[in-house]
């Protein structure tokens, strides 16, 4: 069995078994507030989109504002989430609907801009920025009456590291 991170949600000092590992009574909470520490600088990005990239036509401007209106409320809306994730576990695959609802978006823009590498810098730190945020979002394994199981996508180590790395990106898109 390859080194996964399992946790558990609510219950806590409890163990639960699953799939031959036992699980300690830990919580998510590390990785969810890691995410809402990034969401500030995904929310920069998304601005950076549409201010840094003045010079298009009218309507790829409206496209670019229309994306980030939309991806400004998906944003807070998982921010929003992400606060009452511990007392509502349940709310975990919402979470991860909203991120591939935004990367979905991102994504359709990509045909719109094709040789607009300027345009395509920011939507690609969108995307990466997404992807990861989604990462930090636990798999949502079961429930029972209260206890959720869950399993991490990212080790806590390495999503430590995302502040970094989405700083870095959103400095690249602003250099473009």
């Amino acid at each position: 069995m390859d080194r996964r991170k399992f946790l558990v949600v609510g219950g806590s000092g409890m163990s639960i078994a699953l799939a031959g590992t036992v699980l300690e009574g830990c919580s998510a909470a590390e990785w969810f507030e890691i995410a809402a520490q990034l969401i500030p600088v995904v929310l920069q990005t998304v601005s950076g989109l549409v201010t840094a990239n003045g010079g298009l036509s009218q309507s790829a401007i409206a496209t670019l504002t229309v994306f980030s209106t939309d991806a400004t409320t998906i944003l807070n809306d998982v921010s929003a989430d992400i606060k009452t994730v511990q007392t509502t576990p349940g709310i975990i695959p919402k979470i991860d609907a909203l991120l591939a609802q935004l990367k979905t978006q991102a994504q359709a823009l990509l045909p719109r801009f094709t040789g607009n590498n300027k345009v395509l810098g920011w939507i690609d730190a969108i995307i990466a920025d997404v992807i990861d945020l989604a990462g930090l979002v636990p798999i949502f394994t079961s429930a029972t009456a209260s206890v959720s199981v869950v399993k991490m996508k990212v080790s806590l180590p390495a999503a430590k590291n995302y502040q970094v790395v989405f700083q870095h990106r959103l400095q690249v898109a602003q250099a473009l």
